[in-house]
């Protein structure tokens, strides 16, 4: 497995920063920035795909939480992340690219039935539903934010559903 790096490196930074409650500006600008030619190529497996959009959905949502003051429902459909000179809602990043366009009422059992074709282009290959145990979204059930790094994806996703099924159930 190839170390953090690019684009992966930044989306960590980012959400570090986020949780440190640095400034964010220039990270965000930086991937506002970005080419869309630079985002597919970077993120050419579903885990380095898994791993940036993870860290930027958990780092976006806390800056449109508390920087933006931004509350359920809008937080999650109002298209306010800039990543490659394209707008995208939380939503679209859960429901779209890591859940491979799944109807968000659904239960991730069924495809949106008409996806854009930039989260089609976006979207993971194959779903891994370990990824809900990755999100947070506020809720006092919701996993705590980590830092997913690309070399130890697969062992942090276990970690996190192993830690959320336990305490959920004992």
């Amino acid at each position: 497995m190839k170390p953090d790096n690019g684009i992966i490196a930044l989306s960590g930074q980012l959400l570090l920063s986020v949780k440190m409650g640095d400034t964010t500006d220039d990270l965000e600008q930086a991937l506002a920035t970005l080419s869309l030619s630079t985002l597919n190529s970077e993120l050419d497996t579903d885990d380095a795909k898994k791993t940036f959009w993870i860290n930027i959905y958990n780092a976006f949502f806390q800056v449109l939480t508390s920087r933006d003051k931004k509350t359920k429902p809008g937080i999650f459909s109002e298209k306010l992340i800039d990543v490659a000179a394209k707008k995208f809602s939380l939503d679209d990043i859960e429901h779209g690219i890591l859940r491979r366009y799944r109807w968000k009422y659904s239960l991730g059992y069924f495809p949106q039935p008409f996806p854009s074709k930039l989260v089609k282009q976006l979207a993971v290959s194959k779903i891994d539903f370990r990824i809900h145990f990755a999100l947070n979204c506020g809720a006092v059930s919701c996993p705590p934010i980590s830092f997913y790094k690309l070399d130890t994806l697969n062992q942090q996703l276990d970690m996190a559903t192993t830690s959320f099924l336990t305490s959920e159930t004992v």
